[in-house]
């Protein structure tokens, strides 16, 4: 289908379509057409996302800080997981402020430069969660304690070298994938093959494998909550609470609103996702540093 030379001209309840060519004429209609953004809550909802992301970096840099400086912090395997979670969320909001510019701001190659970094380190922190979600699983569902060699390193090729992998792909298959057609420097969705083997299929995956785990886990953290049901008490702790918190931000799942903002919602759990989003990186310095008691005593 083509539209040009075609426009369409919106008065009050009357829809005219407008043409400069005699050709044959076909009608498209959308039942259930887009609920689109106003343009007030689309400027809010980009400075919760800039602003977000600027607290974010900060939170980002001192848990990086807090758990490099302490032994007692990255000696432990969860410690080493959560450095490369963070540095990978660090990276990726960086890449993510430069690429939110507009395109014609950089020259084609630095656009291209960005959107490539931002696909990256999207991908690593999206495979860092999931290796969080591994590691939580082994640890409090499985209780799985056998020893494996070169623990860290399967992990870092898991975390660093499958997105490499996958970035690397794209770039051998065709270049133009990141090349700007839009007002943002990221992978084009011009070829939805590539846009969805390399990133949309991917993280689906992966929040759908995370979500299914803090499951699991939360369960394990609420468990005496339903001991104490089944004796007709409910009482949780706190530290059950801010327990099943750590879990859902480490893994991400507030990342499962996005998909969630569709017709009526949209609205809502755009909201939802800006905020909860932008501020991952803050809420984990929250629970993993200020209320982690042997990291306040590490200072």
């Amino acid at each position: 289908w083509s539209s040009e030379g075609m426009k369409t001209v919106i008065s009050n309840d009357v829809t005219e379509c407008q043409s400069d060519h005699l050709t044959s004429f076909a009608i498209l209609l959308d039942p259930s057409p887009e609920h689109v953004l106003p343009v007030i809550h689309e400027e809010i909802l980009t400075y919760i996302t800039y602003i977000g992301c600027a607290i974010s970096m900060v939170g980002l840099i001192l848990t990086i800080i807090t758990y490099s400086l302490f032994k007692c912090l990255h000696g432990e395997k969860s410690g080493k997981i959560l450095l490369n979670l963070c540095i990978a969320m660090l990276l990726m909001n960086v890449t993510f402020l430069l690429g939110s510019q507009s395109s014609s701001l950089y020259g084609n190659d630095i656009c291209i430069t960005v959107a490539v970094f931002l696909h990256l380190f999207l991908l690593a922190t999206l495979m860092w969660m999931l290796v969080e979600a591994v590691e939580m699983y082994q640890a409090l569902v499985t209780v799985f304690k056998k020893y494996a060699r070169f623990y860290m390193l399967k992990r870092c090729i898991a975390g660093w070298g499958i997105p490499i992998l996958i970035v690397s792909m794209v770039l051998a298959v065709d270049l133009d994938h990141y090349k700007p057609n839009t007002d943002f420097c990221f992978l084009s969705q011009s070829s939805p093959v590539a846009y969805y083997i390399s990133l949309v299929g991917p993280a689906c995956l992966i929040l759908i494998t995370n979500t299914i785990v803090f499951i699991m886990v939360a369960r394990v953290i609420l468990k005496p909550r339903f001991q104490q049901q089944e004796r007709g008490t409910m009482t949780v702790t706190p530290a059950q609470v801010r327990g099943a918190f750590t879990v859902m931000i480490l893994l991400g799942i507030t990342w499962v609103f996005g998909p969630l903002a569709i017709r009526e919602a949209k609205l809502v759990f755009n909201y939802l996702f800006c905020i909860l989003n932008s501020l991952q990186g803050f809420m984990i310095f929250v629970f993993r540093c200020l209320f982690n008691p042997e990291a306040r005593l590490a200072w």
